[in-house]
């Protein structure tokens, strides 16, 4: 976790962060309501990230203490921080391209409509990146998010997401003899190992693609507001 009292997780990027939110500030007045779209997933994004790293913390935790086959309440404990650390992480991505679709809509507000509920509820990470590869063709911003909605991480996260979410809890396949010390686990159903560091061996990835786009919309702000 990051230090105590701190206010971001462990290597956020807080500077591109900041400067991105100091730069929009003087357009809330102008465009209320869609400053606090903007703001609702930039303050997103910090929130989640804190909620994965949390997450992933716990998780980590249990799996020290317990291992791979836990008492029921253990395992179910386990199972909610795997779903927390997913779900968190798909969250904070999502919640920058609405932010990023909202800044759009400042910028250039007929390519990136959302005054309607009907509006908000099409912007999708894949609606966002072709509003943007219209509007924007040749930006840097532009490739960061097809770099991102392209990666094999991203989509294999996001496909776990949705299983989790959506549909099951995936059982687990023990293994007697134990193939590692200590024992470790299939997450049935996935390509995931359960053991003290999946999560942990995850986070960097996150972190890094998180460093990416903040550093994407602080360059993108910059030449636009």
């Amino acid at each position: 976790m990051g230090p105590a009292g701190s206010q971001y997780s462990s290597g956020f990027p807080a500077p591109l962060y900041e400067s991105v939110q100091r730069r929009i500030g003087p357009y809330q007045p102008k465009h209320p309501h869609l400053y606090s779209h903007f703001a609702g997933g930039w303050n997103a994004v910090k929130f989640r990230s804190i909620g994965f790293e949390s997450c992933m913390a716990e998780y980590t935790d249990l799996f020290a203490r317990h291992g791979a086959a836990p008492a029921p309440p253990v395992c179910a404990d386990q199972e909610n921080a795997l779903y927390g650390f997913f779900s968190h992480a798909q969250s904070t991505i999502e919640s920058w391209f609405f932010a990023m679709h909202a800044l759009g809509a400042i910028d250039e507000p007929s390519a990136f409509p959302m005054l309607t509920t009907a509006d908000l509820r099409d912007i999708k990470p894949s609606v966002v990146l072709q509003r943007f590869a219209r509007t924007y063709p040749s930006a840097p911003i532009t490739n960061a998010m097809q770099a991102a909605l392209s990666d094999s991480t991203y989509l294999e996260w996001k496909t776990l997401r949705n299983v989790l979410q959506h549909r099951v809890a995936p059982g687990r396949h023990q293994f007697w003899p134990p193939r590692a010390t200590p024992p470790d686990a299939d997450w049935v159903g996935t390509n995931i190992i359960l053991d003290q560091r999946t999560l942990s061996s995850r986070y960097p990835w996150l972190m890094t693609t998180i460093e990416i786009l903040l550093k994407a919309s602080n360059n993108h702000t910059a030449q636009r507001f």
